[in-house]
């Protein structure tokens, strides 16, 4: 019997340790699926946090997306991945030269190095992730660019440069970086930068209040 008991033990530790994998896998993608799979998992993740509709999706719910220092949520338990352990979700809003910065995902504690060993076999189209810094701190990037002039080429898989996306462009991009208030902790995030426009906003963030609230 307690062979039993053990045997489900671990099925239950595999099996939440696959889901875990799989929403950091559809973080990774910067797109619907994310939120899709929220609203499946609103139950599961409880222990971490409410998970409210919102628009058209679901989400974790920070208490502010423009104001700073309250655009995150930390988890009452951390989603445990890797050995790594999953603290909280963050979701920003931020006016910059020729548009805004929508961002999102998850913080991690962690080192960077440690961070990205662990999770670079569970992103979506982890071979395009490269090492970058700026200031002397090194990032792990994954981009792409979308021109509104040619918007029957879709997402075009190019490299980024520093600095704001150029006019008539939108960079969606994946990075793992160092938290800047806090370097115990490790950014895995997604953003959108640039010429966002509402269209764009709905069809990958379902979740997104109009409002920007």
């Amino acid at each position: 019997m307690r062979r039993r008991f053990l045997g489900l033990a671990l099925a239950g530790a595999a099996t939440a340790a696959s889901a875990q994998a799989s929403l950091v896998s559809s973080l990774s993608r910067c797109d619907a699926a994310f939120f899709q799979q929220l609203s499946t998992q609103k139950e599961a993740l409880r222990p971490q946090a409410e998970i409210k509709p919102r628009a058209a999706a679901s989400s974790f719910i920070v208490p502010s997306l423009t104001q700073p220092g309250s655009s995150r949520v930390t988890f009452g338990q951390p989603l445990r991945l890797h050995g790594l352990e999953i603290v909280g979700y963050l979701d920003e809003l931020t006016p910059i030269p020729g548009g805004v910065d929508v961002s999102w995902g998850f913080l991690v504690r962690g080192k960077l190095a440690d961070v990205v060993a662990a999770l670079k076999g569970v992103i979506w189209d982890g071979q395009r992730l490269r090492q970058q810094s700026q200031d002397d701190m090194p990032y792990f990037v994954r981009s792409e660019i979308w021109r509104h002039e040619k918007p029957d080429s879709g997402w075009a898989k190019e490299a980024t440069v520093n600095g704001p996306p150029k006019p008539g462009t939108v960079e969606r991009v994946f990075m793992i970086e160092t938290d800047e208030d806090d370097h115990g902790l490790v950014r895995a995030a997604c953003s959108l930068q640039g010429d966002v426009t509402r269209e764009m906003l709905q069809d990958l963030r379902p979740d997104f209040p109009v409002d920007g609230k």
